[in-house]
């Protein structure tokens, strides 16, 4: 079987089942066979995982997983379950998150998503049928270096 014939795998059908428009789909596919040094980080359905996630690269929580996240983006399963301080570029929460996430280009809350606690984002976007209880702040970059 050829590349070209292969079937995605489970990695590819979470990462690329994000709500990125079709343009930022590009962009992200174009840096991706630029730089193989992209990296994904999964906690698949039937982990749960406590500790502190530090990476440039993406993270994938498809189960459960409490404590700090510094990524470059973090997508959130339907099945998800993330507890902890979150700071990332671009975030996607289709399952359940708390208590304080901070996104310096996009956040996105799933209609099947769950937040509770303080958000700090540059832009927002909830869908219909979404979930969110707490308070929102808009991003800066200077007022968040100031708080570290």
């Amino acid at each position: 079987m050829t590349n070209k014939e292969k079937k995605p795998s489970y990695l590819s059908s979470l990462i690329n089942s994000s709500s990125l428009d079709d343009k930022s789909q590009s962009k992200v596919s174009e840096a991706h066979h630029q730089n193989e040094n992209i990296s994904f980080l999964i906690i698949d359905a039937l982990a749960s995982v406590n500790g502190d996630i530090d990476t440039t690269g993406d993270v994938v929580i498809d189960g459960v997983f409490k404590g700090r996240i510094n990524a470059r983006n973090l997508k959130i399963t339907k099945n998800g379950q993330v507890s902890g301080i979150v700071k990332v570029k671009i975030a996607e929460i289709s399952g359940a998150y708390e208590p304080e996430i901070e996104c310096s280009e996009r956040l996105t809350i799933s209609e099947t998503g769950q937040v509770k606690g303080k958000i700090i984002c540059d832009r927002l976007e909830v869908k219909l049928g979404a979930s969110f209880i707490g308070s929102i702040e808009e991003y800066s970059p200077r007022v968040t270096e100031a708080k570290k």
